[in-house]
Order: C-alpha cells, then structure tokens, then sequence
C-alpha cells in the first residue's frame, strides 16, 4: 500500500471514529461508520489507527441498543485478531457493566460473539505472544482484570447451563473454564 492511501485511511478512520462518538447514539450514521471501520481493520495492517479509540467504543457498546452493541463487537473481534492490539484492548479501563454481556437473556449471536470469538482470540493471542506474564500491568478495573477475574469466570461457568446448545458446546471449548 503507498503512503498516500495509508494516509488517506488513517484520515478516513479518525473521521469516521469522530463521526460515531460525536452523532447520535444509534443513528444510522454512526452504524454506517461503525461498519465501515469493522470492515476497515478486517486487515492487520492498520488496526493500531483505532488504539486511541478503544475506551470510546467501550462507551458506545454500553449505552447502544442490540445493533450497536454488535457492532463494537465486531470491531473489538477484529481488532482482537492482531496480538498487537491485545494490550490496548485489556488495558482498557471498562466497566464492569460488560460481564452482563455473559448473562443468559442477552441475544445469542452477541453471546456468542463475546463468549467464543473475542475471548477466544484474546487468550490465543495471550498464549501465542507469552503475554500471561505481563498481567501485572493491567490495572484493576481494566477489561484484562473482568475478563480473567472469578466474576466472569462464574458467568462463564454458568453459560454450561445455558438453554441454547450452541453456547454450551461453545463455552465448553473455552480451556480456561
């Protein structure tokens, strides 16, 4: 890829992350913005553009209706893909609102986005990079301690229970519970 279209796309993300954060919450501009930047990092190349931007997503998955919160996550499962990206998504500050995203009554294409993809991708990515040593460096409160704390770990365990066999088989496979 040139400079010129690398500059261009890095213009263009930074543009469009202005535009989600900035418009209405669930428009169809911010949706239409947030399915150009999922389909802009489905390449490794630039995905590092949105690190400054994770903490806003996270705003947006919470405060977002069913579209919305699938959205983010499939921006968060693509950026989740790049070990690179992994230390800028776990050390996140997130509230601590994300583990309802493990409970039962949530729709099951974001459970199981959540359950298996982006946490699939995260512990590969952890395991692959030898970053399990580094967990000291995430702060409490950060999307690295939920995720690898015993409250998401009892959620997980739960999902075993779960009235869709698609999530239990899933859940199941996940090493770590």
């Amino acid at each position: 890829m040139s400079n010129h279209h690398v500059v261009h796309f890095k213009y263009l993300a930074v543009l469009f992350c202005e535009d989600v954060f900035s418009g209405p919450l669930t428009s169809p501009v911010q949706l239409i913005r947030m399915r150009l930047l999922t389909n802009m990092t489905v390449s490794n190349d630039h995905k590092h553009v949105l690190t400054s931007y994770i903490a806003d997503l996270f705003q947006v998955l919470f405060t977002g209706n069913g579209s919305t919160k699938f959205q983010v996550l499939k921006l968060f499962l693509n950026l989740s893909e790049n070990p690179a990206m992994i230390e800028g998504l776990l050390g996140d500050h997130v509230d601590s609102s994300f583990l309802a995203l493990f409970d039962g009554h949530v729709a099951k294409e974001i459970l199981l986005r959540v359950l298996i993809s982006l946490f699939q991708n995260i512990n590969n990515c952890l395991k692959k990079e030898g970053h399990l040593a580094i967990q000291t460096t995430f702060t409490k409160g950060s999307l690295f301690f939920l995720l690898y704390g015993k409250d998401c770990a009892q959620k997980m365990r739960a999902s075993v229970n779960h009235y869709d066999v698609e999530v239990k088989e899933k859940v199941t496979i996940i090493p770590k519970f």
